[in-house]
């Protein structure tokens, strides 16, 4: 698969640990490897355990940060602890970024370098504007931020993505929303937070759109 994303002309690939096999690191290890090896794509790669039902442990991936194909994880454990041990002991130009919303100024502060984002799909230029804070290490004002995204991000995890990211796309006139089995719309309890949400979504953009990038120092 890796070859037939070079040869349609992707940039790089995000690849997630296999699910359901439960593989040992040594197999993480050779699984990224060999895909590595396979192709000149540059790999992101993508660990997140609530879905897969594996981690991709630090000593695995310092392993991997050594490949020249592999520049970074996205990291979506939720462990800080374990984060902050990839930035101590993989090379500098190693990207850790964060795969959950809701810890980007934390990641950021430990060292990570962005987000793959939920929210950026509803909320572009407010999250653009939230991780410049954050690079620019404006951390009072990166946190005044957050909170107020905060709504819209625990929206966004209220039901299993992406049934919610789907449901604001459609209230925010961008998309259809059409879901296939097992994925059923969200339910009738969640549409009024949906609502609100969605309200705050576009007074934020409307916000954001306008306002100045953060500078990096």
């Amino acid at each position: 698969m890796a070859r037939d994303l070079e040869r349609v002309g992707v940039d790089g690939i995000l690849s997630v640990t296999p699910y359901y096999n439960k593989p040992t690191p040594e197999g993480l290890y050779q699984h990224f490897k060999a895909i590595a090896d396979a192709t000149p794509l540059k790999m992101v790669l993508y660990n997140v355990p609530g879905r897969t039902g594996v981690n991709l442990d630090v000593a695995t991936v310092v392993r991997l940060s050594a490949h020249p194909n592999i520049v970074g994880v996205k990291e979506a454990s939720a462990n800080v602890i374990q984060m902050c041990d990839i930035v101590a002991s993989t090379p500098e130009d190693f990207m850790l970024i964060s795969g959950d919303d809701p810890l980007i100024v934390a990641v950021m502060g430990i060292g990570g370098r962005g987000v793959i984002s939920v929210a950026s799909n509803v909320i572009p230029a407010s999250f653009r504007q939230l991780v410049d804070l954050a690079r620019a290490r404006n951390v009072a004002q990166a946190e005044a931020l957050d909170r107020e995204l905060e709504p819209i991000c625990l929206l966004l995890g209220i039901e299993p993505n992406p049934i919610p990211v789907k449901a604001m796309l459609a209230a925010l006139d961008l998309c259809e929303d059409l879901l296939r089995l097992p994925l059923l719309p969200l339910s009738t309890p969640h549409r009024a937070a949906l609502e609100q949400a969605s309200r705050l979504a576009r007074i934020l953009e409307a916000r954001h759109v306008r306002a100045p990038l953060a500078t990096v120092s």
